[in-house]
């Protein structure tokens, strides 16, 4: 039997996280009673069908505080768990080294149901088959049972995984609402929006379907009214004005024109909200998860902090720069960015955020600010005894994806700054908690990427480094994509360097949960440097303060998603010395350092 066919087969399993974890054998549950085991099926079921290192699983159920015999403990639970199954789920579960895995066959998990239905939905909605859409999404929706891993006690599992979940149910929260809309049901629309509206009061794309399902609903002057509402919320606590489609959405109820016209303005797919910050195509992905991220390409049309229309008395000064407050000051921008709140923001509000990031300013030569993103370009200061004045570094793209129970096998990233020929380009690539198996970056030029730095720990958490040498250009419109084994989580970073022509060595180390060393460094094995090498470290991070290298590095737009980070940084080498990446972060990290020559 699986999820929705309504029907019992003798020896069924079913498996449940979409709610409190469930265990049904041909239609009967089975009480799991011990937290402990719970939160052992639970990361075996985020896993499924893969082998979880026994060391791994230790560290998600006992968290910080394991046992003095962690393996024997775990195989006790392993044990017990078995007997509360009964045999037809607890043959299911099998020790297989250098752990164990749970076998879960096609349709029995809720959550893979969940993002089945809501794959053929969204290619429903593609089609314009809005009836199909909806009763797609009216079964993917009637799985949740309340939040996800609601008795899981895990705090690592919940912080890891929750996000993810709960974003795809958002997401198809919204498209619901899209078929409710595209269907004539504007009552339906507005009773789905009020809830989401009060838990995502930020979201734009929720706003723009709250005016057409009031407006469709014969309430004009409420649609007006919501509109006024999100603009002033805007402008009081951002100082930006809503995107350019919300106006035309405006505009479009002031001339009173019919609800099916004003559809077409509802653009973009349906989002992740205040867990993204920026929302990008991926049609790699099995269901694309919006991307949590501190600095975001160039935000399409209608995220928050566009520039304002043409003739909004509200404009400000500068084309493309968010329009203050009366105090003259972006107030609640440092705090979003933390958070990453929605599509685009960063791109709107880098200049006034680039000291809470710890960002230099950009120089004197670079692009000045308008329409295209003011993060795209970052004219570093470099060492005024580097053997050649055009050391640069412009950062391309920024992307985190929390996907950890969908099979998700690659990313595709977008190119928001344009390349020279003859530069390097670097890709940064951390996958958290992911498998054997090969990695590669391409793009859409045909650039060839060699890995040029690896280090994974013993919970096969993975931080590389790609580099294209003398790459051919790329401009706006072509993409970098990344290609590995599944992944809990993962972050891509993209940055260009010019001069830069090979690379000479790398190093790199981790530590491990329960050390509380809250030192980095790859030290342990040193790179040689000569005047003008580059030296370029990726560190992941979970948890605690976000990594400060020691002097004289310069830190790129940090990712942040969940508790995880990448922070890409770089120096350029003043006298000649063993190198080595060093600084300060939490106590989970892994570091890694490679040397190119100039």
């Amino acid at each position: 039997m699986g999820w929705g066919d309504g029907v019992v087969v003798s020896e069924s399993v079913e498996f449940g996280m979409l709610g409190s974890l469930l265990v049904r054998v041909d239609g009967e549950s089975r009480p799991i009673g011990s937290a402990l085991q719970r939160s052992v099926l639970a990361a075996l079921l985020l896993k499924a069908n893969q082998v979880v290192p026994a060391e791994a699983l230790v560290a998600l159920v006992w968290e910080d505080s394991p046992p003095e015999a962690p393996r024997q403990a775990l195989n006790n639970h392993i044990m017990r768990l078995r007997k509360a199954l009964g045999p037809s789920a607890a043959e299911r579960i099998r020790t297989q080294a250098p752990g164990h895995l749970i076998e879960v066959r096609p349709g029995e998990l809720d959550a893979e149901a969940f993002a089945a239905l809501y794959r053929r939905a969204r290619s429903a909605a593609a089609d314009q088959d809005w009836r199909a859409a909806g009763e797609d999404l009216r079964d993917a929706l009637a799985l949740w049972r309340g939040e996800a891993l609601l008795d899981v006690p895990s705090q690592r599992l919940r912080q890891d995984h929750l996000e993810a979940l709960e974003a795809l149910r958002f997401q198809a929260l919204q498209l619901q609402v899209d078929s409710d809309l595209h269907l004539g049901r504007f009552t339906e629309a507005t009773g789905r929006l009020h809830p989401l509206r009060a838990a995502h009061p930020w979201h734009e794309r929720l706003v723009a379907q709250l005016i057409i399902a009031l407006y469709g609903s014969g309430e004009q002057t409420e649609a007006l009214a919501a509109y006024r509402a999100f603009r002033d919320q805007l402008a009081d606590e951002l100082g930006v004005e809503p995107g350019r489609d919300l106006h035309q959405l405006q505009q479009a109820v002031l001339q009173q024109d019919p609800a099916a016209r004003l559809l077409p303005l509802l653009t973009g797919e349906p989002s992740a909200g205040p867990a993204s910050a920026l929302t990008v195509a991926a049609p790699a992905l099995a269901v694309p998860v919006d991307a949590a991220a501190v600095a975001a390409p160039v935000p399409p049309s209608g995220v928050v902090g566009e520039a304002a229309p043409p003739g909004d008395p509200n404009a400000g000064a500068e084309a493309g720069l968010p329009r203050r407050t009366a105090r003259g000051r972006l107030r609640s921008a440092p705090r979003l960015v933390r958070t990453g709140l929605w599509a685009g923001l960063a791109c709107c509000v880098a200049a006034a955020v680039a000291a809470s990031l710890g960002l230099a300013p950009g120089g004197a030569d670079a692009p000045a600010a308008g329409p295209v993103n003011h993060a795209a370009t970052l004219r570093t200061a470099t060492s005024a005894t580097m053997a050649a004045p055009d050391g640069h570094v412009r950062y391309l793209g920024r992307i985190g994806f929390d996907d950890q129970i969908l099979t998700t096998t690659g990313i595709d990233v977008p190119v928001v700054s344009r390349t020279h020929r003859g530069d390097v380009v670097l890709v940064s690539l951390t996958l958290t908690a992911t498998s054997a198996g090969t990695v590669s970056v391409k793009d859409s030029a045909g650039n060839t990427y060699t890995m040029v730095g690896d280090v994974v720990d013993a919970y096969w958490h993975r931080t590389m480094l790609f580099a294209a040498f003398d790459a051919k250009q790329l401009d706006t419109v072509d993409r970098i994509s990344a290609s590995y084994p599944q992944a809990s989580k993962y972050h891509l970073a993209a940055d260009v360097f010019s001069g830069v022509t090979g690379v000479t060595g790398q190093a790199g180390a981790s530590n491990l949960n329960g050390h509380n060393s809250t030192s980095f460094s790859t030290s342990a094995a040193p790179l040689s440097c000569a005047v003008g090498d580059l030296l370029v470290s990726v560190i992941s991070t979970n948890s605690g303060p976000a990594p400060q290298f020691s002097a004289d590095w310069q830190a790129l737009p940090v990712l942040t998603l969940s508790s995880y980070r990448q922070t890409t940084a770089f120096r350029f080498v003043a006298e000649p010395q063993k190198c080595a990446a060093t600084g300060t972060t939490t106590a989970q990290w892994e570091a890694l350092a490679v040397l190119f020559h100039r």
